[in-house]
């Protein structure tokens, strides 16, 4: 009878030991990644939408108008026109001309070709169809592939929702999105 009392008591040290080891050695599991830009709430810019700010358009002077040279003024010296008959407008479904070449790229349009670029290029009028909402739920599902998103230049305001055969026709020369 000792000496069974004597194993237990070598055994059982024994056994926790091993399970000890056991446990220490077995793999961790993983800290989760850091979240991508694009996968960040939008807290810091509502303005958004939660989408990310794409680059200024091509040709583009800090001001947000086009540059062009003065008639014999030297090079490097530019006129920056105030009141332009064109806009910049960003389409998110087309594929884009300067590198890393995704999905998105800057147009340059005409009043007659976008005219919520020039009457409400910060979307003010245009809430419901911009600003994520239940209204702008129903739009979606009543209007499906009619509704396109895109951004305004110099403003960068963004609208999820744009009605490209009324606010936007230019929008729809790359096809609908989704």
């Amino acid at each position: 009878l000792l000496t069974e009392e004597s194993n237990m008591k070598l055994l059982t040290p024994l056994v926790l030991s091993v399970l000890v080891v056991a446990a220490a050695s077995s793999p961790q599991s993983r800290p989760p990644r850091p979240p991508r830009p694009e996968e960040l709430a939008s807290s810091t810019q509502p303005s958004t939408g939660g989408k990310r700010k794409p680059p200024p358009p091509p040709g583009t002077g800090a001001a947000g108008n086009r540059q062009t040279a003065v008639g014999g003024a030297p090079e490097g010296i530019f006129f920056v026109s105030s009141k332009s008959n064109t806009r910049w407008i960003w389409d998110e479904n087309c594929k884009n001309d300067r590198p890393p070449f995704e999905l998105g790229r800057w147009i340059e349009v005409r009043k007659d070709e976008c005219p919520i670029a020039f009457n409400d290029p910060k979307f003010h009028s245009h809430e419901f169809f911009c600003k994520p909402s239940p209204i702008n739920d129903n739009y979606k599902y009543w209007y499906g592939s009619q509704l396109e998103a895109m951004w305004t230049y110099p403003e960068y305001q963004y609208c999820e929702s744009v009605p490209v055969c009324l606010a936007c026709p230019a929008l729809g020369r790359c096809g609908p999105r989704g």
